[in-house]
């Protein structure tokens, strides 16, 4: 764009060439920084989903802890029957710290075993450590107490049941996984180094972010002819602030307002008497059906350099997100892993800081000071961002798809998965081989979809459509690298009377928010244990310089990108191992008690009128996928959520029952390859 010669009044500083008369030299305006960052929190985001948090330890006023109760809806500081989350400090869980008493630490538990949500602030290694081993004990406990009561076990069986559970190695995978993002953040693993600035656990979903302590990146420049100057490293610590910590509990309060919403969408509803039905029912896909088998959320930092060279990290502005789905097909004996990553890298405006600072004009610039000859600072904006997704384990892995694959490029396809055992079904009660088994403490699950569905395959579709951050992405073996690169403003000339030194405006997307998604699916043949996903991401900024002699008012004048690259964040996780065997399981009824004389063929009757009433529910034979022929975590959700509904339901097996004479029934749980039966089964009394 062409920039019309400005008068004199705007503060242009015009000047002649002694050389050339018919060429003017014009600087064009020059603006100062204004780099002032807000000290007070600013309460960007604020909790609106209904989440009763107990906070029964206090937070220091300026701590991320304190910024994130200010955001929540309602906070108590006893554990009530309606908490929804606990928040804590990491010192709770010190040898030595804060006792906040064995009642309330086990309740701490209970409410996060039943599907709620469990906030750990600015832990160290070694409290981590120690709330691992507190968790995992309590999480053993209540499994074998679970198997004891609702089959007949003896304990030794139950503890073994236990130990086999997949939500045992759901949550030590979970803290491995963070375990070594912790290392990679903080930069060491002793035991007092700090392990994350907050961690917060729900059902499926946890979220972490990185401490404040230490932010490398990494700078090079690159001039107008491509070539590359000597590179170099920073590491600096931002201050912490009311408005930063702010900032971080903003992370936090946005991830629980996202996770929250998306639970409400899985929850099952009754329709009406007969039939369950759920809001996010179909027919579709896997991916479309099933909640993820896990889901991790990471907050990292963006680095720009501004106009003396000083450089800023800035926390909470790249938001991760990675969803993954994993299902075993026993037939093929293949492993199939799915992973959909979306990431957020914020530019823009937040609580009054910028990473951009725009000019009033094309031919307007900041002064720069500590570029060597370049004296004139245009930027910070979204240069590029690379990220990587790898697999790694035994057996052959083969990359079935991953997209997006390239600029302005739509694609679809779909990856067969197998046949119908690639999940087992209880009638239209379908439970998934790689889905979420939450288990006995969960009110649903999540795990069930509704009719008798047939999707088999990950769909897969991506649409790349912006030219102003276009994709490339390249394949070796099993890894896919995705290269997001930014179309940068350029430097250009206004040439007329008057010389103007101009910059092209910064695309929308490159200075505020920018938004990629990124989707992968492996297979493995001969599978064996577990899998580990690598995921990398690195975002970087640019401003654009050049260099202006006042005296000479030349043409062509040089200039260079100053690039401002972030350490390299790797996400090592440990995926969920899906569930490899499958076990034939049988409900059946028995009457145990009549109103007075035995009817014959009431049996039979009342067992047609319940599969009928509830048909996504009961059959004679069905079949449920686990980690290992013996661990019960599948049929103990299926069992409780079966109850759950038909509990609701008393109405109706009780009118059936008494239409028959019938004064008391029993439905009973057995497994054809496990000598196990429910202890008590569900039992139906008609007053």
């Amino acid at each position: 764009m062409m920039m019309m010669a400005l008068p004199i009044a705007l503060g242009l500083v015009s000047c002649k060439d002694d050389d050339n008369n018919s060429v003017l030299g014009n600087d064009g305006v020059e603006e100062t920084l204004n780099l002032t960052e807000p000290a007070e929190d600013q309460m960007s985001v604020t909790v609106t989903a209904n989440l009763s948090t107990a906070v029964p330890v206090t937070f220091e006023e300026s701590s991320t802890g304190a910024a994130l109760v200010k955001r929540l809806p309602r906070v108590t500081a006893a554990i009530e029957p309606d908490t929804k989350m606990v928040l804590l400090p990491g010192s709770v869980f010190d040898a030595n710290g804060i006792n906040i008493g064995p009642e309330t630490m086990a309740a701490v538990f209970r409410t996060f075993f039943n599907g709620g949500y469990l906030a750990i602030e600015r832990p160290t290694n070694m409290q981590i450590a120690n709330f691992v081993i507190i968790m995992l004990a309590e999480l053993i406990e209540m499994e074998e107490l679970t198997y004891e009561e609702l089959y007949s076990l003896t304990h030794e069986e139950a503890r073994a049941a236990a130990a086999a559970s997949p939500r045992i190695d759901r949550m030590k995978a979970r803290m491995e996984n963070m375990r070594r993002y912790a290392t990679r953040a903080d930069g060491g693993d002793g035991l007092d180094d700090l392990f994350a600035e907050m961690v917060i656990m729900g059902p499926d979903d946890y979220f972490m972010q990185e401490p404040l302590d230490k932010l490398t990146t990494y700078m090079y420049s690159e001039d107008s002819e491509g070539n590359t100057t000597t590179a170099q490293t920073v590491t600096s610590t931002p201050k912490r602030t009311q408005a930063v910590s702010g900032t971080l509990a903003d992370a936090a309060a946005d991830w629980l307002n996202t996770v929250e919403k998306e639970n409400e969408e899985k929850l099952y509803v009754i329709a009406d008497t007969r039939r369950l039905s759920m809001t996010r029912a179909g027919s579709g896909p896997i991916n479309d059906l099933i909640d993820a088998s896990e889901t991790f959320t990471y907050n990292g930092s963006i680095c720009w350099k501004d106009d003396d060279t000083t450089v800023h990290n800035y926390s909470n502005r790249v938001n991760i997100r990675v969803s993954s789905w994993g299902v075993h097909n026993i037939e093929a004996n293949k492993d199939y892993y799915y992973l959909k990553q979306n990431v957020t890298l914020r530019m823009g405006n937040d609580n009054g800081w910028k990473i951009f600072y725009p000019t009033s004009s094309e031919n307007s610039w900041y002064k720069a000071t500590n570029y060597g000859n370049y004296n004139r600072w245009y930027g910070s904006f979204l240069s590029q961002y690379e990220t990587s997704m790898n697999l790694t384990g035994s057996g052959t892995i083969h990359l079935e798809a991953a997209a997006p694959n390239t600029d302005n490029n739509s694609s679809s396809t779909s990856v067969t998965v197998g046949s119908s055992s690639s999940r087992s079904e209880t009638v239209g009660l379908s439970w998934s081989a790689g889905a979420n088994m939450s288990g006995p403490m969960a009110s649903v699950g999540g795990s069930y979809s509704v009719g008798t569905t047939q999707g088999t395959s990950f769909s897969m579709g991506m649409s790349q459509t912006n030219k102003e951050l276009g994709v490339k992405k390249n394949t070796s073996g099993s890894k896919v690298t995705w290269t997001y690169k930014g179309a940068l403003p350029q430097y250009y000339e206004n040439v007329g009377s008057t010389i103007y030194y101009c910059h092209q405006t910064a695309a929308n997307i490159l200075v505020n928010d920018a938004d990629v998604a990124n989707e992968i699916c492996w297979s493995v043949s001969n599978p064996s244990g577990q899998y580990t996903a690598e995921i990398t991401s690195v975002p970087q900024t640019a401003s654009l310089l050049y260099e202006y002699k006042k005296k000479d008012g030349y043409k062509n004048a040089p200039h260079m990108y100053e690039y401002c690259t972030a350490e390299t964040a790797t996400y090592t996780h440990t995926l969920l191992e899906p569930s490899r065997a499958m076990q034939t399981w049988r409900m059946n009824i028995t009457i145990d008690q009549w109103d007075g004389t035995p009817v014959v063929g009431a049996l039979g009757d009342l067992e047609s009128n319940i599969r009928n009433a509830f048909p996504d529910l009961y059959a004679n034979v069905f079949k449920v996928a686990d980690k290992t022929p013996t661990s019960l975590t599948g049929i103990t959700a299926v069992v409780n959520y079966t109850k759950s509904v038909m509990g609701n339901r008393l109405d109706i097996l009780q009118s059936y029952a008494r239409s028959w004479g019938i004064k008391q029934f029993t439905i009973h749980w057995s497994c054809d390859d496990l000598n196990v039966k429910t202890r008590e089964g569900f039992v139906v009394n008609i007053d």
